[in-house]
């Protein structure tokens, strides 16, 4: 079986990034930046698209995806008091990549 993406709630997104991609998990922080104009000067700002969540991409039937959720910055995956976490549909995240 091929992996799928999961959401994971965090309380340090960057920081759960990292974690996890240290731990060999492929993870996605989408940020989406805002140009404006104050006082005749562009400000650019960065946000997280997602807030607090971040995607991480596993095999639930082969990788060890117990200890996302007691990684650092992560609260856990989604949905909680799950024994199972929920993969987000087929083809989303490719969608929203491009």
């Amino acid at each position: 079986m091929a992996a799928r993406w999961y959401a994971a709630r965090t309380h340090s997104a960057q920081k759960a990034e990292k974690e996890l991609t240290n731990q060999g998990f492929r993870v996605w922080l989408p940020i989406i930046e805002h140009e404006r104009v104050t006082r005749g000067r562009t400000v650019k700002t960065q946000h997280l698209l997602f807030g607090p969540y971040v995607l991480v991409a596993f095999d639930a039937h082969r990788d060890r995806w117990q200890s996302i959720n007691s990684t650092r910055g992560v609260d856990h995956l989604l949905p909680v008091k799950s024994c199972c976490p929920v993969p987000l549909p087929t083809g989303y995240i490719e969608e929203l990549r491009q």
